[in-house]
């Protein structure tokens, strides 16, 4: 997307470079809630991520569609928000596959998480 032709004012100038990253069912997700132990591991994992200020939120996925959750990443590079991704226990159990996309949204700098 070239923002430059895109006319004034139809864009916000606070624009700031995120990964969305999504956690999609894996080969080894069956219905129903995680185990609580790996589910313990996956909220303090996302905790942490968020403490470190390397994920502004996290959120699950409501409906029965093909997502589980979400998460806005700050990270230097594509690479490096799916290194981050990976290392989920969800995904290290296989209960989900992440997804990591490079998105432009309005600075979250304002945004913050409260446990």
């Amino acid at each position: 997307m070239n923002l430059a032709t895109i006319p004034p004012g139809l864009v916000p100038q606070n624009l700031c470079g995120y990964y969305l990253g999504l956690l999609k069912k894996g080969p080894r997700w069956s219905p129903g809630d995680p185990p609580g132990a790996l589910m313990a591991r996956h909220l303090g994992y996302l905790r942490q991520l968020v403490e470190q200020k390397r994920c502004v939120f996290a959120g699950p996925t409501l409906d029965e569609g093909p997502f589980l959750g979400l998460c806005i990443l700050v990270a230097d590079s594509a690479a490096a928000a799916q290194a981050l991704m990976a290392q989920d226990p969800d995904v290290l159990e296989g209960r989900a596959i992440a997804e990591v996309h490079a998105t432009l949204l309005p600075s979250l700098a304002g945004v913050t998480v409260k446990y």
